[in-house]
């Protein structure tokens, strides 16, 4: 009977900490940080493994890298069989430039039981890429079979093939692949980061082509109508940019626009909110940015309703960092 006990109490823990793992995982997707970490606090005192995971990405996401790289550390003292926690030390060791280190965490990862092996390549291969191996790269990403990975390596493939100035390739993959996905709407986040991501390669390679700058920027602004706030994207705006100054400020701002009753292609709103993150001399021009990227017929209906000022470094460049999707009201 005592056995019968203790295996029940074990399967109430066991339920208990899946459950709580599982709340903690909804927080990062929702962008609750700090509340995921204080759950994985409390799983790691349950012995759970999952905890080293959630609290490294927690952490991770609050800019505590190194932080997130001891937690995993210490994880592997406890358990050193996942494999997931093997990649995401190896992804955070790549992060940081650690490329030797990285690479010793993905191998340990495909010794684990269980392992997705081409999960773990794709990662080695993208450390490759970072560390200049592209045809190494290259060569991993021909072994990933799994569609679930198909535009990620795609992207990395986009990439290390530009690196390789394969321009032509490159750019014919690019096309191919960006005409092949019609409707983005449909999928996941990682998929759409990484179409992105190749959108802004081909924006590259317009520009290493000689195409007119500002033409590329007005292409590149259209692709970031349907992928409104991808990094990669954005960055490409701010490089072709390239204004920096030493009177800048970094903005957080919410943003209300009036829409006109005349010529309003949102019938049923009055108006929207809209967030932007903005490096900018003055809330003047950082309206103007935004108008930019919204419409700037509508500049006159812009208004800032709410304004949180963070640091930022000399060599930031000015223009748009993230920007949200509309609320639209009546």
């Amino acid at each position: 009977m005592k056995d019968i006990k203790d295996t029940e109490v074990v399967n109430i823990q066991n339920l208990k900490s899946e459950k709580l793992a599982d709340t903690a995982y909804a927080y990062l997707d929702e962008g609750e940080y700090e509340q995921a970490l204080e759950i994985s606090r409390q799983l790691e005192e349950m012995r759970y493994t999952a905890a080293f995971e959630i609290g490294a990405i927690a952490l991770d996401s609050l800019g505590e890298t190194i932080a997130a790289v001891d937690l995993l550390e210490r994880g592997m003292g406890f358990a050193d069989d996942v494999w997931i926690n093997w990649q995401l030390l190896g992804n955070l060791y790549s992060d940081l430039d650690e490329f030797q280190k990285a690479n010793a965490a993905y191998k340990n990862a495909l010794t684990c039981v269980g392992v997705i092996d081409d999960s773990v390549n794709l990662n080695l291969s993208i450390l490759h890429y970072r560390n200049r191996n592209y045809n190494k790269a290259l060569v991993l990403l021909s072994t990933i079979k799994d569609e679930d990975f198909a535009y990620c390596c795609t992207d990395i493939k986009i990439s290390s093939l530009f690196c390789l100035d394969k321009i032509d390739e490159a750019a014919s993959l690019a096309e191919k692949t960006m005409q092949s996905c019609r409707d983005i709407s449909a999928l996941s986040e990682r998929d759409l980061d990484a179409v992105g991501r190749m959108t802004a390669s081909l924006g590259s390679i317009k520009l290493s082509k000689g195409e007119d700058k500002q033409q590329v920027k007005i292409w590149v602004m259209e692709q970031l109508l349907d992928n409104i706030s991808n990094d990669a994207l954005l960055t490409l705006v701010r490089d072709i940019d390239s204004i920096t100054s030493t009177e800048c400020k970094y903005y957080q701002l919410l943003v209300e626009c009036k829409l006109p009753e005349i010529s309003n292609k949102y019938t049923d709103a009055s108006g929207y909110f809209v967030s932007y993150d903005i490096i900018a001399d003055d809330l003047d021009e950082a309206l103007d940015y935004v108008a930019a990227f919204e419409d700037k017929d509508l500049r006159g209906n812009m208004q800032i309703e709410e304004v949180n000022e963070l640091e930022y470094k000399d060599t930031d460049q000015k223009g748009v960092y993230w920007r949200s999707v509309k609320t639209f009201y009546d």
